[in-house]
């Protein structure tokens, strides 16, 4: 998904961050469409992002398979990339 999906829970509007959404954030930006940086700017400073531990989970074993090489170990990467923004 390159796109954050708003689920609004209670009175606040979250954005949920699928795995490759959460990838191009951290490594491809420029690949994620405008409204949707937008939408992970607003979530961020609202501290309303979240994903699920199975995204992690999914870009663990793309890692692991080799499909995804961002030039350091998984917990370095998944660690940077989820203390880069606010992210429950």
């Amino acid at each position: 998904m390159l796109y954050p999906l708003r689920a609004k829970i209670g009175m606040r509007i979250n954005d949920y961050l699928g795995y490759l959404c959460l990838v191009f954030d951290a490594l491809s930006p420029e690949r994620v469409t405008e409204k949707a940086r937008k939408a992970i700017e607003e979530g961020d400073a609202e501290r309303c992002l979240f994903c699920c531990e199975i995204s992690l989970w999914e870009i663990a074993m793309l890692m692991q398979k080799k499909r995804l090489i961002p030039g350091a170990d998984t917990q370095t990467f998944l660690e940077t990339m989820l203390q880069s923004r606010y992210i429950r």
